[in-house]
Order: structure tokens, then C-alpha cells, then sequence
């Protein structure tokens, strides 16, 4: 994070002169403007962030010591190195009492003032990623609480007392999202902007590509509000999403029908025009017979059983046809279920990448938002279990390639599949496509896979606290971290701890 920094004193040319004393590539600093006189660094702050600012203490308007006061109790994560040309203890007793982080003496010797921003950006990174730690901290304990009222396990007058802010809310609402690229990017910066609207919420990971809000309004007024900004950041925003809203309810009934409302709707992205699933589909009826379920896993097995590659790819194109005639994310579910039961019975010794297979074929129709593209991801696995997936040496190449980077860098909070085609110079969708292919799992399934079985081995050393292990494998959000480990191993990661220690 690049530190800015604002220099007011009344002279111009001192202004220039302190410029030009300044290395500001070497400290990373970035300079955003000059003052002089206090008002306008006042109406600065107002507009902006502030990280340093250069203060004389002698201007008009607001003296120096008039504006480090304002800023001490307005803006007090800003620091002020006052620049001074009074040696007077008077003066730096003053300004050390609204917090000022050094005084120096003018003329300003170069050195000193850059061992002074030096020393103010290291505090302020320090700060920064202290608050950051707080903040994934309450995070993680919020939405404990918060999951364990929707399962019914805490009652909801014991979450209000211990977050009295729930306890002005007489309205809940959930919002489920689908979003192509980095999920926990899109969370944070959906949920901030409700948050900077006045609204209370949190949000919550479900997948590589899904996540949900869960609101709590004063009043049912605020539901249009909601509703609003959601519009207004599916299309401002440069990520492919789609969102879906439950119903609002009074916050004393069950959360868990609501929670499951809003994230079955996503399902109908596959048949949908727009990113609002709430309202927008009415079910179609197909203008031929349905096959019943029990039917695809018969046909399928024949075509299995004689390895017949030209026939499987018609029968998947059927099935899919049939499921963008129906336009029922259910029904998608079940087929999409039923092949994948039929490739484990076909194929036992298959191995679906450290998933279960219920959670695998969640994890597959998360990821996707075009019925070609997961025809077309089913296909690849299929004609894998067949022995058949066309890969050619290049393929296999770029994808141990792939691998081994994401071997080496797991770790790294930033990893994405975004990442990973800038390194290698290739389109997203290629370079996905191609490792789908060659491995039998998508890249963010293969890069989750990795980090768990880390972040086991961690574990089972019982050096390391859950919060500790989930950010040295590169996860961010602590809470997400924990709903994954307990659906890859059946434990979350407190219990597996727990187990491990009782059979040393």
C-alpha cells in the first residue's frame, strides 16, 4: 500500500524546497498535494484520505497547532510531522499532545526528514495491518455467531447482546451472489458499499464463486435501498456477477429457509438474461418428454460400457438441451448429479480431487455460469474416466507447469486464476479450460485442494492456531477457511486438532 503525504506550510518556496528533499520512490510515498494555510488542509481532509502531512506550525487561517488538534479528533489515523522554526519545548509539548508523531526543526536537514518518514511509514503500515488482523478477527467471530443462529444452535437474544447493533434490527433479508472472478474481493467491496449506506450486514463464503449477504434493517424501507445499490454495482463493476434476494422477514423467524431461498435462486443464472435472478425467470415447459432420472444413468452406463466417445457427446448434448428447455435449476442439479453417480459407479477407482461427492458436484455447478460451459466441463471429465481426453503434449506440459507454480506459491493471499494467466500469458478461459482437461478439477478447485491438504499437515504439527494455519496456506477470511476444512474432512479445523491430540 502506497502511503500519500500533504505538505502545508505558508511559503511557496519552502513548499518547493521540502519537495525536492523528499526520495519519495525510495519511501514508496506518494505526494497528493500542498496547503498553505490551515483551512485548506482542513477542507483536504475532507475530501480525501490523508496518511502524512508536512505542518508548519506558523500560517494563517488555522495555525499548525489548531489543525493537529482537528486532526487528532477527526481524522487520527493521519500522522503530522510539524516542521517548526521555534525550538520552543512550549510549542512541541503542545503539538505532542494532539498526537503529532515528530517535530523537526527548521531548516529541515534531508536526512532527518527522511528517517522521519521513514520511521511514520512503517507505524502506519503496522497500523494498517493491525487493523486489518482486527478487523478478519471480528469477522471470523461474527459470523461464527451469526451461522450458529441460522443452524439453531444460539438463540438470537444471545447474539443481540453481544452485538447490540443486531438489536436495533426488527428485519432480516439474504443475498446470494455468483461472481466469475475473485469471490472475496467482490464480497468485501459489495458489503462495504452497503455498509457506507447505512445498512448493517455481513457477508459470508460459500465457494470459490458464491458468497451471501445477510442484513439487518431497522425498518422494511431499507429492502429497496438494498435491492438499489446491488443494481448499481452489478453494473458499475467490471466482474461478470449475478445476485438473487430472498424475501425480507422479521428477524425473530428462522434464517436458514431465507439463506437457502436466495442461494437456490442462483441456480437460475444458467437460463437467466440479467444478473437478477430474484424475479425475472417463469418456468417453461419443454415441448418433448422429460427423461426420468433413473433413465440418463442406464443410458449412460451403455454408452460407458462400449466406450462409445461420438455417443456420449451426443447424449450430454441432449441432456443439456433438455435442461436449457426446462429452465429448473433443480432439474439441472439432478442431471448433473446423476452423471457424475453414474462416472463413480462406472469408474470406483476415480478419484474426484479430496471432495466428497455430494460437495463435488456442488462444487462443479458453483463454478460455472453457462450450460456450455459446464456441458462442456462434464464432457472433459467423462472422456477423462473413458480414457480419451485428447490431451496433447503441450497441454500436459503447460499443465505440470501450472502445477508446480501452484506448488510453490500456494501460500500467497493473492494466487487467482487471474494471477496465474498474467504469469503465463495465456486467457483465463484457455488456460483453464486446458488444465480442467488434463487434471479432472479446475484451477480454483486444484489450488483449494492444495491449500487444505497444507493447511492439514499444519495442523496435525499442533504448532499453530486455526487463524495462523488459515493465512500461512493464503487464505484471508478465516470463517471461510473453517466451512471448507469441515467439508473436505468432515471435521471443522478445531476438532480435527482436538482428535489429533487425543491420538498422540
Amino acid at each position: 500500500m502506497t502511503t500519500n503525504l500533504v505538505i502545508a506550510d505558508d511559503e511557496y518556496f519552502i513548499r518547493q524546497k521540502i519537495k525536492k528533499l523528499i526520495p519519495f520512490e525510495e519511501l514508496d510515498i506518494e505526494f497528493i498535494g500542498e496547503c498553505e494555510n490551515g483551512s485548506e488542509v482542513i477542507e483536504l481532509l475532507s475530501k480525501c484520505r490523508i496518511d502524512i502531512i508536512l505542518l508548519d506550525i506558523r500560517m494563517p487561517k488555522f495555525s499548525g497547532i489548531e489543525v493537529a488538534k482537528y486532526v487528532f479528533e477527526h481524522h487520527s489515523d493521519s500522522k503530522i510531522i510539524i516542521l517548526s522554526g521555534f525550538n520552543d519545548f512550549e510549542y512541541a509539548r503542545t503539538t505532542f499532545r494532539y498526537g503529532v508523531f515528530d517535530y523537526l526543526l527548521k531548516p529541515v536537514e534531508p536526512d532527518a526528514l527522511t528517517a522521519a518518514l521513514k520511521t511514520c511509514v512503517q507505524k502506519i503500515t503496522l497500523e494498517a495491518e493491525q487493523k486489518e488482523q482486527l478487523a478478519k478477527y471480528y469477522h471470523y467471530r461474527k459470523c461464527m455467531k451469526l451461522s450458529d443462529v441460522l443452524r439453531g444452535s444460539l438463540e438470537l437474544n444471545s447474539l443481540q447482546h453481544q452485538y447490540p447493533e443486531i438489536r436495533q434490527a426488527e428485519y432480516s433479508l439474504f443475498e446470494g451472489v455468483y461472481t466469475v472472478m475473485e469471490c472475496e474481493t467482490t464480497a468485501k467491496e459489495l458489503a462495504a458499499l452497503y455498509q457506507e449506506q447505512g445498512v448493517d450486514c455481513e457477508y459470508f463464503i460459500e465457494s470459490e464463486h458464491i458468497f451471501y449477504i445477510q442484513f439487518f434493517l431497522r425498518d422494511d424501507t431499507l429492502e429497496a435501498l438494498c435491492r438499489y445499490l446491488c443494481k448499481k454495482f452489478a453494473k458499475d463493476t467490471n466482474t461478470r456477477c449475478y445476485f438473487a434476494f430472498s424475501s425480507i422477514f422479521p428477524i425473530e423467524e428462522k434464517w436458514e429457509p431465507h439463506q437457502k431461498e436466495a442461494l437456490f435462486l442462483l441456480g437460475d443464472r444458467y437460463f437467466g438474461s440479467g444478473p437478477d435472478l430474484t424475479k425475472q425467470l417463469m418456468v417453461a415447459q419443454p415441448p418433448q418428454p422429460i427423461p426420468e432420472i433413473s433413465d440418463i444413468r442406464h443410458s449412460l452406463l451403455l454408452i460407458l460400457n462400449t466406450n462409445d466417445i461420438s455417443g456420449f457427446k451426443k447424449y450430454l448434448e441432449h441432456l443439456f438441451h433438455i435442461i436449457g428447455e426446462r429452465k429448473s435449476c433443480h432439474y439441472l442439479n439432478l442431471v448433473v448429479a446423476e452423471i457424475l453417480l453414474t462416472f463413480s459407479i462406472r469408474y470406483p477407482d476415480s478419484k474426484l480431487t479430496g471432495y466428497r461427492l455430494h460437495d463435488y458436484i456442488n462444487a462443479i455447478i458453483a463454478e460455472d455460469y453457462l450450460l456450455e460451459e459446464l456441458k462442456n466441463t462434464i464432457c472433459s471429465y467423462g472422456l477423462k474416466y473413458m480414457d480419451n481426453a485428447g490431451a496433447i503434449p503441450s497441454d500436459l506440459m503447460l499443465s505440470k507447469k501450472i502445477t508446480a507454480y501452484i506448488q510453490e506459491h500456494f501460500t500467497e493471499h493473492d494466487l487467482s486464476v487471474t494471477k496465474l494467466g498474467l504469469i503465463f500469458q495465456l486467457n483465463v478461459s484457455y488456460m483453464g479450460s486446458v488444465f480442467k482437461k488434463t487434471n479432472g478439477q479446475s484451477l480454483l478447485q486444484y489450488i483449494t485442494f492444495v491449500r487444505m491438504e497444507a493447511s492439514r499437515k499444519l495442523l496435525m504439527s499442533n504448532q499453530y492456531k486455526v487463524g495462523e494455519v488459515a493465512e500461512k496456506v493464503g487464505f484471508t477470511d478465516v470463517f471461510y477457511y473453517s466451512k471448507r476444512f469441515k467439508k473436505m474432512y468432515g471435521y471443522s479445523p478445531k476438532d480435527f486438532i482436538s482428535l489429533n491430540n487425543q491420538s498422540l
